[in-house]
């Protein structure tokens, strides 16, 4: 193979050509610089001295949750940040002595980090309450709780 001067000297031309390019192409914002994260609450939650907490679903259009801070012992808790802009988080009990009593609903203050991918972002939080009645059988309700049920605040960076 022959090299000639005249050949050599195009790489450098080539070169910087590429690295302006480069330069230019704006480089992807990552999730914590782009989009907004706010804690969610459900202030006011109540339930009477022999109802317990068994599950709760939240399920969040166009955010993600980004963390969990606490868990009940004895819960679980399954997050599924889907690619459709619809996230699920699923949590429940997994023995009836962690069922959640009137005096913990305090887990449910900022219980959820979530990251706002839209304008708008509608979150539906259904919780699974179970009535234990003296000489009668349990009974279970769900609760739908939505808009100004909630309490979205965004966290400061």
């Amino acid at each position: 193979m022959k090299l000639s001067l005249r050949g050599l000297m195009g790489w450098p031309l080539a070169l910087l050509t590429v690295s302006l390019f480069l330069l230019t192409v704006p480089a992807p914002l990552s999730a914590a610089e782009s989009f907004q994260e706010y804690t969610l609450s459900i202030p006011g939650l109540s339930i009477g001295e022999n109802e317990r907490i068994d599950s709760f679903q939240v399920v969040i259009s166009h955010g993600d949750v980004i963390s969990v801070p606490r868990i009940p012992t004895g819960w679980s808790v399954h997050i599924d940040n889907s690619p459709l802009w619809k996230t699920t988080v699923r949590g429940n009990i997994s023995v009836g002595a962690a069922a959640l009593t009137h005096q913990q609903t305090d887990f449910f203050e900022d219980f959820l980090v979530i990251q706002r991918n839209d304008r708008e972002f509608p979150v539906y939080v259904e919780v699974t309450i179970t009535t234990y009645l003296e000489g009668s059988s349990s009974k279970q309700s769900r609760r739908v709780l939505k808009d100004e049920s909630l309490k979205l605040r965004a966290i400061e960076k």
